[in-house]
């Protein structure tokens, strides 16, 4: 939790990995979901993988808003913009 421009703020990272077993970071391995569903560009395979982010972020009560973003799509922003 942290305070963004003038109110109180917290954000939590869910990812979906491809190929999960790639993944060498022990603090982003901890973040990453237990199911994969091996997405390929164009793929709807990417909408089931989504889907599992949304529903995991959802089990938290205070959930109100989502960020999707891709490995190669990151905004850079601050949390109040």
């Amino acid at each position: 939790d942290g305070r963004v421009g003038g109110f109180t703020s917290s954000a939590e990272l869910y990812v979906h990995a491809k190929n999960p077993e790639r993944v060498r970071s022990a603090w982003l391995r901890s973040k990453t979901l237990p199911v994969t569903h091996r997405p390929d560009w164009n793929d709807v395979r990417i909408v089931r993988a989504i889907l599992s982010l949304i529903a995991e972020a959802l089990k938290d009560a205070r959930m109100t808003h989502i960020l999707l973003c891709t490995e190669s799509c990151v905004p850079i922003t601050t949390l109040k913009e």
